[in-house]
């Protein structure tokens, strides 16, 4: 039988939150949950194993790493020096609709520049590693709550991103997942090489909430029975206020910059999250969907 091996705890206000957050071990993933959402850590769970769709960011939410990083080693040098100056200044704007737009159409401008081929951007989708947990969790949502298969595979996942539709698409298909993509849709040549983006198709922080909206109405979700997954305050559109909120807060993150954007805005998001999640894993939401009893006598 597997063990559960995670820490879950109950956090009356951010600054509770604060303190389990720097007392954690890092070695061990932390569960915080907010007790203005949910009163007491086995109704969190139990809502957790309820939901019927998942709706996720992907960078650093399903996966270790970054699109745009592989992105930027399939770019040359150069143009890679460019880009990273591009995102210090990204991470540092404001974040207006014009400024991220701005930031994802001259990243896939250099990759046309570079010569981008479709096949050397999914060999690399298919090498990005899936966050522990992550799969398992997605697969979760391919089966009804009594264990048997929707029928015609509903969509049940939806994963929204400021990246790029194919590359999620190939990481998907590779990992055995169904699962619906909103992200920026990208053109190729008669030969498979990079030339444009479809502008209208782009995803990014000041609109998923629009996409989210969209999915609801198109696909009939009910956000009371939707888990919501993101890595960043800035993705705190795709939070409905009726839907279980969970933001990832990794352990560890190679870029500092990075890791301040993930920290920046956090108090301002604490009334919008159900639980936060301290840890690399996202293992500890599955085992609530697998074992939701057990999980919740963690927390008493």
């Amino acid at each position: 039988m597997r063990s559960i091996d995670f820490d879950i705890s109950l956090a009356k206000g951010y600054v509770d939150f604060e303190a389990l957050y720097t007392g954690s071990n890092t070695d061990r993933p932390l569960v915080v949950v907010n007790a203005t959402r949910a009163n007491c850590v086995s109704a969190f769970v139990k809502k957790v194993f309820h939901c019927c769709w998942l709706m996720a960011d992907f960078d650093g939410t399903l996966t270790m790493g970054s699109q745009w990083d592989d992105a930027r080693n399939l770019m040359g040098p150069e143009r890679a020096e460019v880009d990273r100056v591009a995102l210090k200044r990204w991470t540092e704007s404001d974040r207006s609709f014009q400024s991220e737009c701005e930031f994802i159409f001259g990243t896939v401008d250099l990759l046309c520049e570079s010569g981008l081929t479709q096949g050397q951007l999914f060999a690399v989708a298919r090498a990005q590693r899936p966050r522990p947990g992550a799969l398992e969790l997605l697969h979760s949502f391919e089966l009804s709550v009594d264990g048997s298969e929707y029928p015609d595979h509903i969509v049940r996942s939806f994963i929204v991103s400021y990246g790029m539709d194919c590359y999620i698409c190939e990481w998907a298909s590779h990992n055995g997942v169904f699962a619906k993509v909103l992200a920026l849709k990208l053109r190729w040549d008669k030969d498979s090489k990079l030339i444009g983006y479809y502008a209208d198709t782009v995803v990014v922080g000041t609109n998923k909430g629009n996409k989210a909206k969209e999915v609801h109405e198109r696909f009939g979700v009910i956000p009371s029975l939707q888990l919501v997954l993101a890595d960043a305050p800035s993705d705190k559109d795709l939070f409905h206020d009726k839907s279980v909120n969970v933001l990832i807060l990794p352990h560890t993150e190679v870029e500092e910059a990075i890791s301040k954007f993930r920290r920046k805005g956090l108090p301002d998001v604490w009334n919008l999250v159900d639980a936060i999640l301290v840890g690399d894993s996202l293992e500890p939401l599955y085992e609530m969907r697998r074992n939701h009893t057990a999980v919740a006598k963690l927390g008493q």
